[in-house]
């Protein structure tokens, strides 16, 4: 089932949500332009919270699509805030996106008594697995605005998650509003990370300047998001998104999001981009099979030429060669003697160090290199097991439903979260412990809320039969 061209119309209605958020933008850009770097901080984060409460109480479409724009772009807007102040303001770049996401917790908290009973549990269990960790942490140490910022990291997907799940009932309308923000978020991120490839913005180069930031950044984009491997995970996800999104402005769109991706020179977003194609094609009817190879085939005829000119076919094709020389590759060398150095540390870690776990140390093991052995030394063996056992009971689920009975979205959407979970186990950058799971939870809750919506419409339909069949038999007998 295709949104089409209802995808590329702008509506801006209702008209008090569009005045609340449209009003904090202008705020922002108005702070910004004269120049008061604690008045624009403050706009920021408290601004954002406050729309993002009202939006989700009176138009909970609108807060999805406002929340997900806060992972796009947030990290650009504190980056500005950060260059005009001179120094690193408070709070994480993740932190005011974490925030107006945890608002969604209170859906979870309205719908926990019955969560079990409705299909919830595994949402639960990663819950209660986080809140394992943080208990941990706080035993080692105070509770400060890192550990706080830690723990939104972590819970939020899955509290956003739930709430997609618990509102089934309106999965047409979050999957129209799911394509729309990740069809135009496609747009601005490429668009911009282009841009910033060849002449970066002087807040791009402080942020690159940082004494915390490593040298990840020499010769690859970021866009808007803080660093090269969460752009590459967002990005991966959004163009598989945009496949069995069929609109006029997708080809344009996809071409500059797949020129981005491949700038990033993340080879674990590459393959995670092909993971999840390979997850998606198979599953899709035969006849949607047929319009992804056009698709596929006209996107490769305008990105290939763009490829192969300079200054991109030197970096790109540079980067792809490693492939086939990975033994002298040191990142490649590197992450296999810490995966190799830490695999029995984390085994025998049975009660987890904490979710901060101050494991991103030389001597210590990175969440960048393989994400299990991190979930391993951060939530042991008590934390791992309820995390990993509530998203394998959530992927279960998911492919339980035959492809006849799904939408191409429920199916794509399905084929991201498994793709970018499973790389990041093994050392998709930028997912665990990190924003790059807002993917895969957030994206297992709208295929199970599209799974139990066309699985009612089926309840409902038989149940009409039935009444109908009957109501024809007693008419039979009357005769």
């Amino acid at each position: 089932m295709q949104i089409g061209k209802k995808s590329v119309t702008i509506s801006l209605y209702p008209k008090a949500a569009w005045v609340a958020i449209i009003g904090l933008i202008i705020l922002i850009f108005l702070a910004v332009l004269a120049r008061v770097s604690l008045i624009t901080w403050l706009i920021y984060y408290l601004g954002s919270f406050a729309v993002g409460i009202f939006l989700y109480q009176r138009y909970p479409i609108l807060y999805i699509g406002f929340t997900w724009w806060l992972w796009f772009v947030g990290p650009f807007v504190k980056r500005i805030i950060d260059y005009q102040s001179g120094y690193v303001t408070p709070g994480s770049w993740s932190l005011i996106p974490a925030l107006v996401t945890f608002i969604s917790s209170a859906t979870l908290i309205r719908h926990l008594p019955q969560s079990r009973k409705i299909g919830g549990f595994p949402f639960i269990l990663g819950t209660v697995a986080v809140f394992y960790g943080f208990a941990i942490e706080i035993i080692q140490q105070q509770i400060t605005l890192r550990l706080i910022s830690m723990l939104l990291t972590w819970l939020t997907p899955i509290v956003f998650g739930f709430h997609l799940f618990v509102n089934w009932r309106d999965y047409p309308r979050y999957r129209q509003n799911f394509q729309r923000v990740f069809l135009w978020g496609v747009s601005v991120m490429g668009v911009y990370g282009i841009w910033q490839f060849f002449s970066p913005l002087p807040w791009d180069i402080f942020w690159i300047q940082l004494d915390m930031q490593c040298l990840c950044f020499q010769n690859r984009l970021w866009s808007t998001m803080n660093t090269p491997f969460t752009f590459g995970a967002f990005m991966s996800g959004s163009l598989l998104l945009l496949l069995v999104n069929q609109t006029p402005l997708n080809l344009p769109i996809a071409v500059a999001g797949y020129l981005s991706l491949l700038l990033t020179l993340s080879r674990s977003a590459w393959l995670s981009w092909i993971a999840g194609f390979m997850f998606l094609f198979p599953s899709l009817k035969v006849r949607l099979q047929q319009r992804l190879i056009i698709t596929i085939i006209l996107i490769g005829l305008f990105s290939i030429p763009l490829i192969n000119v300079e200054p991109f076919s030197e970096i790109i094709g540079s980067r792809m060669s490693t492939f086939s020389q990975l033994e002298n590759d040191n990142s490649y060398n590197k992450r296999l003697y810490n995966f190799t150095s830490n695999t029995e540390t984390a085994i025998f870690e049975l009660f987890g160090k904490g979710l901060s776990s101050n494991l991103e140390t030389e001597e210590e093991y990175s969440k960048n290199d393989a994400g299990i052995l991190y979930l391993l030394l951060s939530l042991g063996w008590f934390g791992f097991i309820p995390y990993i056992t509530g998203i394998f009971m959530l992927f279960l689920n998911l492919f339980y439903f035959y492809k006849d009975y799904l939408d191409s979205f429920t199916i794509a959407v399905r084929s991201v979260a498994i793709s970018i979970f499973s790389l990041s186990l093994i050392g998709l950058p930028g997912v665990i412990g990190s924003s790059g799971m807002m993917l895969v939870w957030s994206f297992l809750g709208i295929a199970m809320a599209g799974c139990k919506y066309y699985q009612f419409q089926r309840s409902y339909l038989k149940q009409i039969n039935t009444q109908t069949y009957n109501n024809s038999l007693d008419g039979s007998k009357k005769l």
